[in-house]
């Protein structure tokens, strides 16, 4: 014997797609600040990736492609564009490429280089 599939009546039928509709309006309606969230993620993510790159290319300039290349790995962990400003100042303020990693990145000890 087969059991016997409820038939939802047009009224009922009716609600039910309402109430999906109504769903979907309000899902939907969300949609565009979704989008616009994710477009700044993305931007934002860009301008840190082009900055990292810009800062490597005036370390290989200054300093050589060893310090870039060293500038390079530990930049891959820096999302903060206030530190990618301090970094860029330490390029600017040092006069050999130890120091600038030294002053841009110091040791765990907590041990930080004298000021220039």
């Amino acid at each position: 014997m087969q059991d016997k599939v409820e038939v939802p009546t047009p009224v009922e039928g009716r609600d039910v797609l309402d109430e999906v509709y109504e769903s979907l309006v309000e899902r939907a309606s969300h949609w565009p600040d979704e989008w616009i969230e994710k477009g700044r993620e993305q931007g934002l993510e860009q301008g840190l990736e082009h900055e990292r790159a810009l800062l490597c290319r005036q370390a290989e300039s200054r300093f050589g492609a060893g310090t870039s290349e060293q500038l390079s790995v530990a930049l891959g962990e820096v999302r903060d564009q206030n530190r990618l400003a301090d970094i860029g100042d330490w390029l600017v303020r040092c006069d050999t490429g130890e120091e600038f990693l030294a002053r841009a990145f110091p040791s765990p000890d907590g041990a930080e280089p004298s000021e220039v």
